[in-house]
């Protein structure tokens, strides 16, 4: 079953138009990895939160793309321009209802 991650970070002010600049570098890479059915990015109004919302075929699917950007420098990427830690939030889809 299909599950939903969301990741929501707070973007230093400063550097929310460079971090946006970097997305549709990175987003290719995620959009195409094994099991990445949807991915979106949105910015909060009035703030620099950015707040991700993808859909992946299954949790091991995510966590075996969260550990590629580990290993290849993305996650450290990510966090150069973070003001704190990323909140991930991991739901499962209920299409049934």
């Amino acid at each position: 079953m299909s599950i939903t991650v969301t990741v929501e970070i707070a973007i230093k002010a400063e550097k929310l138009t460079e971090f946006m600049e970097l997305m549709p570098n990175m987003l290719p890479d995620t959009r195409s990895y094994k099991g990445c059915e949807s991915a979106q990015v949105n910015v909060e109004q009035n703030t620099s939160t950015v707040f991700m919302v993808e859909v992946w075929g299954s949790r091991p699917d995510y966590d075996a793309y969260f550990q590629w950007r580990v290993e290849s420098g993305g996650l450290d990427a990510v966090m150069d321009f973070a003001a704190a830690e990323p909140i991930f939030r991991f739901f499962d889809q209920h299409p049934e209802i």
